[in-house]
């Protein structure tokens, strides 16, 4: 089992590695970083992402005075800092539509992508559907798409139930389920779904069965 102390220092090099391309030219790009390193894929775009809104907040609130012409590097190490502190402390994840919507996706368009029904997508916002059921291979591709952590859609998942409808998906609140409902596994939502493909229930049906490890956090 891999020490978690080497593998945080092991992605900060490699994350201070992606900051010196930016930065200076000199370094690997975003995409030959992934390729190199895959097991840190999700981290290293949650890193670019909350970098680059860190630089573009500074960027905003931070005046160059008038004839300055070397770098302020202090800018440049409060942007890293900001990016590190976003990357180990992530925002609460509310709402998987919510998140789509503020990275310009509708509910069709996630639920398209992930090759799932808009029914079942529906009771994941809601999470009428039992966390410990979902199929890793959803929580990645969630993940990829929202551009969340994994630890981020842990947290979404281990809440209570919600009974409301989110503002942006009222054309889809004839997908709630009757009264009386109960929280079902991720394969009865998919076998039960009136909105997905022989063929997309049978994927995920297969991948449901399949056994998740769900010791990583980060």
């Amino acid at each position: 089992m891999s020490d978690p102390n080497t593998n945080r220092e092991e992605l900060q090099h490699i994350l201070l590695a992606y900051v010196e391309g930016r930065e200076h030219g000199i370094g690997p790009t975003l995409e030959e970083l992934i390729e190199r390193n895959p097991q840190y894929t999700q981290a290293l775009l949650n890193f670019a992402m909350h970098y680059d809104l860190a630089a573009e907040r500074a960027a905003k609130t931070t005046a160059v005075p008038a004839g300055q012409l070397e770098p302020d590097h202090s800018i440049e190490r409060q942007t890293l800092e900001q990016a590190f502190t976003q990357l180990r402390n992530p925002p609460a994840l509310t709402s998987l539509i919510g998140r789509a919507a503020q990275r310009g996706y509708d509910m069709a368009f996630l639920a398209e992508e992930l090759e799932l029904g808009t029914d079942v997508l529906m009771q994941l916002e809601r999470r009428k559907i039992t966390s410990e059921s979902l199929p890793a291979q959803l929580l990645e591709g969630l993940g990829r798409l929202l551009a969340v952590s994994m630890q981020q859609l842990q947290r979404f998942f281990a809440r209570p139930p919600s009974t409301g409808v989110p503002a942006n998906a009222y054309a889809f609140a004839r997908l709630d389920l009757m009264p009386g409902w109960r929280q079902q596994t991720f394969a009865e939502a998919v076998q039960a779904s009136k909105m997905m493909t022989p063929e997309q229930q049978a994927k995920w049906l297969a991948l449901a069965d399949a056994p998740v490890d769900r010791s990583e956090t980060e």
